[in-house]
């Protein structure tokens, strides 16, 4: 905004002070002029003692009446001088003030940041360096439309009335055109009934009326109020509507910074304070609490069906629903009672002064009793179901994040009440601090398994696979252990869904294929052919369904196999997957799985039966092996349903052309069962357990793929005694040890 440059005020003070003499000055020297040629007549007289003709008597009596007309004409002329200069004087000091004025608020609209603060240094300033008598601005509410009176410097604003805009014909006009309305001099004015009627400036001579506007539309007015007449020139509108235009911008700042941080802290569909400012809250009627023994209870609603309704009629039913919850909550609670939106759709409400944490409870009861929601959805109403739960400082949490995150493991581990919409659950702090203490367990597994592999903590064992009924050791599948530097040995079924909840798995399946490979390829070199027993096996490695579907594993698995020297014709490893894969896009399924096959694996469904088997997707997949569940295979010799099963399997595999695998055989018994039933091969601690290859048993290994076993003996019968102790050990492992990795056993 523009500036216009002002005179020194102390020049504004000197100027006059040159031409108040003037007039007198003008006079006496006039006097002067017409003595002096007095003088010279009467001299002039004296000393020629002749009488002076006639005509030098008239051009001397000529010369003073032109004196005494000059004289007059200066003093007339010097009278206008210095009254102009007066003028002259008045307009530059008040100039002076406007741009005073104007500094002013520029200044204030950077400084203030509340609306009231700012309005209020407006007419401050207008009254003290603007030299007005009175001055006051009102804003235009945008539902009702009235004015409303926000701030007044030299008038009550107590007195100003509710709405203006009903008593005044002149600030309508002004608000409908947002054009600035001046009336200089009220007395001149054929209009003066209409001005008188503006509130707040009795007795005022002149009125000025500034519209404020944001983005083209009129938001409120500056009324300018004088009692002097003629106040209100050309150059001073002018600057005062860049005063008006700079309250304006102060004003869209404000409200902008209003709007901004009703963004952050306070949630857009409830009004609510969001989880932050709720938490600042809390922990603020916590400490006050802790100083008069007193208790802070945390309410949290949610509502269970939001996703639902969301799919079914969109997200307004959505925000309706939370709306409703929110607009309940807060007719239900206590004027001190803080609400809050804390993610998740969910509602908490700090209860605050409580005395004992018994009296939470019944409040709860009472507010889920009467909570009976339905929204408006698609020319019907819908009810909204809503969970709830409770938390009580400092029973439940020392700190307000503490308490809120124990109210919400509250809600999720509650159990559901009978009567809808209503759950509830009050859990004491044992069961919030134990869960705490476990999730910090994982959190840090976590991190240590994140640098196993940098670290080789990880490392893989073999369990045997042999073919039935010869017993001739086929190949191995290969599991993986991790041997922690913090926790010691780690169970697979205790690290592997860390590994998965941390997106740890992609890089540990990663890891295992690329062992697995190089391991294959280092026992099938010439430099290992006499020393390696098991340099003719297959070796297989499990895959998760995640990293199956990856969009490029296929090209990752063909570089590690480019890095190991391996080609299609001598891959000999196998890739075990889940029926998993089936829960995703089973075409982009099979499009993989064909492509791995290309490349020389041998694939395997592992786990069938357990997960989402179906026949007309089993025979879609480019499968060549089926692995039945151990699940099957328990205490299989003694259940005749049980073996039914089994044998169905068998026999439907056959039928498509799929070899099986029986794995997690315990007993002698059950191996001699699934040999009867006509499976093909079979792995289990009956026997042996994973192991490192060097560590295996060596009558379990042949010399070389197609060598003959001697008529009448099988190579598990030589290892009976090992075999036993691996069955009776094996049984205790077997649970902690299920799970698999990249996978595990």
């Amino acid at each position: 905004m523009s500036m216009c440059q002002v005179p020194d005020a102390d020049f504004l003070d000197r100027t006059p002070e040159r031409y108040q003499w003037s007039p007198l000055i003008a006079a006496l020297l006039c006097f002067g002029a017409g003595a002096a040629m007095v003088a010279v007549r009467a001299i002039v007289g004296r000393d020629l003692v002749i009488e002076m003709p006639w005509p030098l008597t008239t051009r001397i009596e000529l010369y003073w009446l032109f004196v005494l007309a000059a004289a007059l004409l200066v003093y007339r002329l010097v009278r206008r001088v210095n009254s102009a200069v007066r003028r002259e004087r008045v307009a530059l000091a008040r100039a002076n003030r406007t741009h005073t004025l104007l500094r002013r608020i520029s200044g204030a609209v950077l400084r203030i940041q509340g609306e009231h603060e700012l309005l209020s240094e407006v007419c401050q300033a207008a009254f003290e360096d603007g030299g007005y008598s009175a001055s006051w601005v009102g804003l235009l509410d945008d539902e009702s439309g009235k004015l409303r009176p926000a701030a007044a410097r030299g008038c009550d604003e107590s007195a100003l009335p509710s709405d203006p805009l009903e008593e005044s014909a002149i600030l309508r006009r002004a608000i409908r055109s947002g054009k600035a309305l001046i009336t200089p001099n009220l007395s001149r004015e054929s209009a003066a009934q209409e001005w008188k009627h503006i509130p707040g400036c009795p007795g005022a001579k002149a009125y000025a009326l500034f519209p404020l506007r944001i983005r083209e539309t009129v938001v409120g007015v500056l009324v300018l109020c004088s009692r002097e007449s003629d106040v209100f020139d050309r150059n001073e509108v002018r600057i005062l509507e860049e005063v008006a235009l700079a309250t304006a911008v102060g004003l869209a700042y404000v409200r902008a910074e209003r709007e901004l941080q009703q963004r952050a802290f306070y949630d857009r569909v409830t009004g609510y304070a969001k989880r932050s400012l709720f938490i600042d809250h809390l922990q603020l009627f916590m400490n006050r609490a802790s100083a008069r023994q007193r208790v802070v209870a945390v309410l949290l609603f949610e509502v269970t069906n939001y996703r639902t309704l969301v799919d079914a009629f969109g997200w307004q039913a959505g925000d309706e629903a939370m709306r409703s919850l929110g607009s309940y909550l807060g007719s239900r609670i206590r004027g001190g009672d803080v609400i809050g939106n804390v993610g998740n759709n969910r509602l908490a409400v700090g209860l605050v002064d409580v005395a004992c944490d018994m009296d939470t409870v019944p409040v709860l009861r009472k507010i889920i009793a009467d909570l009976k929601l339905r929204v408006r959805a698609d020319e019907r109403f819908v009810p909204v179901s809503v969970a709830a739960s409770v938390a009580v400082y400092p029973r439940d949490g020392e700190t307000a994040d503490e308490l809120l995150r124990n109210a919400e493991g509250a809600l999720r581990e509650g159990a559901r009440h009978p009567d809808l919409p209503e759950v509830l659950c009050d859990r004491g702090a044992d069961r919030h601090h134990a869960r705490r203490k476990d999730l910090e367990a994982r959190l840090e597994m976590q991190d240590e398994l994140s640098g196993a592999i940098a670290r080789s903590e990880l490392e893989l064992v073999y369990q045997p696979i042999v073919e039935l009924p010869s017993g001739r050791v086929i190949g191995a599948e290969s599991l993986l252990r991790w041997n922690s530097r913090r926790f010691g040995k780690v169970s697979p079924g205790t690290f592997i869904p860390v590994a998965e909840s941390g997106s740890l798995q992609e890089h540990i399946d990663q890891w295992v294929i690329r062992a697995v490979l190089e391991q294959a390829v280092a026992l099938k070199q010439t430099e290992a052919v006499d020393r390696s027993p098991w340099r003719c096996l297959d070796f297989t490695a499990n895959v998760s369904a995640e990293q199956l579907l990856a969009n490029d594993f296929p090209v990752r698995v063909e570089q590690v196999m480019q890095d190991c020297g391996l080609t299609p014709e001598r891959n000999q490893v196998g890739l075990e997957i889940t029926e998993r894969v089936l829960l995703g896009d089973f075409s982009r399924a099979v499009e993989v799985l064909s492509a791995l096959r290309d490349l020389g694996f041998t694939i395997y469904l592992d786990d069938f039966g357990t997960g989402y088997s179906s026949l007309s997707y089993l025979h879609r997949l480019p499968v060549e092996v089926v692995k039945i569940d151990r699940s099957f295979l328990v205490h299989l010799e003694c259940d005749e349903k049980r073996r039914s099963l089994v044998d169905a399997i068998v026999r439907m595999s056959h039928g498509l052309g799929l070899r099986v695998v029986a794995e997690g055989i315990e007993s002698r018994e059950a191996l001699r069962t699934i040999t009867e039933m006509g499976c093909d091969m079979a792995q289990g601690f009956a026997i042996a357990k994973p192991d490192s290859l060097d560590r295996l048993p060596a009558s379990l290994v042949p010399a070389c793929r197609g060598a003959r076993t001697p008529p009448g003996q099988s190579p598990l019968q030589d290892d009976r005694e090992t075999t036993g102790r691996s069955v009776e050990a094996g049984s205790s492992e077997l649970q902690s040890q299920s799970v698999k990795t990249g996978h595990n056993e």
